[in-house]
């Protein structure tokens, strides 16, 4: 039954905040839960009864929705600071040095913005802005709008607007026109030399002289090089003409000897001596290996049968 007590206490209108459950007495029907008799005291005045509330309390819909309404000291405690808190909490923030650091103090707005005028002063100045022009400044310093238009269209215009240049006319008959070959000449190094032309539109130097295999002497380099003309005509006429024969004996060793032709030029050499069979005996070396024969030579017309060793004749019918 108190928590009928609480919420009809907090709902009935004219009671002190101080009343307790104590000071309110509501008597219920046991049998139906009807309000039978609500009776309050309040200390110093007495008792002062409110009289028989007949029926069931569910039934008092403008009550009921009242009291629904109210919250119990649990939920007001969830929902609410405690008597005070707000005060104390007000105080601390007051005397905080800067309760809103997202908001600037007077020294912190002085140090971020101009003094209060300064926009002001800004504008009357004669020229507030010395790094732009003025209007003046820009007349003196610049064409007025369509001048350079007017300009351009004179200048092409012109018949010669270049006359430092050269019109296409004038540069072929001032100039060579271009050439590969010209171009290839123009790239050759400043080396000393000739001029040789190796491919088309191809050049390369060769040098003077006989220092490289590749130079192309003098008359002086040459004169001192090669002998002089007719040097080596006179030196033919007198040498013997080129022969196989010649050429064959001429390859012969120097090996002493006889020289024998053992073919069409071909030579060899016959020691002179009696050490091999193939030796040429000379005639003391004959006398010595042989002894002198008698010379008898016997007329004949027919060859004998059987000639004797040495035996010597001569053929009278040929």
């Amino acid at each position: 039954m108190t928590w009928w007590a609480d919420q009809l206490k907090a709902y009935l209108t004219g009671f002190p905040d101080s009343l307790g459950e104590e000071q309110l007495t509501v008597t219920l029907d046991p049998q139906t839960g009807e309000i039978v008799h609500v009776e309050t005291y309040v200390p110093g005045e007495g008792a002062s009864a409110w009289g028989s509330i007949t029926g069931t309390l569910s039934a008092q819909t403008d009550l009921q929705g009242e009291l629904d309404a109210k919250i119990s000291q649990a939920e007001a405690d969830g929902l609410y600071d405690a008597l005070g808190t707000a005060a104390s909490q007000i105080a601390a923030h007051e005397a905080a040095s800067n309760p809103h650091p997202g908001y600037l103090t007077p020294a912190e707005g002085d140090a971020a913005y101009e003094a209060l005028g300064a926009v002001a002063a800004h504008a009357a100045a004669g020229n507030p802005h010395p790094t732009y022009l003025t209007e003046a400044e820009a007349d003196a310093l610049y064409d007025g709008l369509g001048d350079a238009a007017s300009a351009v269209a004179a200048h092409e215009a012109a018949g010669d607007p270049h006359p430092t240049y050269l019109t296409a006319a004038e540069g072929n008959a001032a100039y060579q026109s271009l050439d590969a070959t010209l171009t290839a000449l123009a790239g050759l190094n400043a080396t000393a030399g000739l001029v040789e032309q190796t491919g088309t539109d191809t050049f390369t130097k060769r040098l003077l002289g006989v220092g490289a295999s590749t130079s192309v002497p003098t008359r002086a380099d040459a004169d001192a090089r090669y002998d002089a003309i007719g040097a080596a005509a006179a030196a033919q006429a007198a040498s013997q003409p080129l022969d196989a024969t010649l050429t064959a004996v001429a390859g012969l060793n120097a090996t002493a000897g006889l020289v024998e032709q053992t073919g069409a030029d071909a030579f060899t050499k016959r020691l002179i001596g009696a050490a091999n069979d193939s030796d040429i005996l000379t005639r003391v070396l004959g006398d010595a290996r042989w002894a002198l024969l008698p010379l008898t030579l016997e007329n004949r017309t027919s060859d004998p049968g059987a000639p004797a060793s040495g035996q010597l004749w001569l053929r009278t019918d040929l």
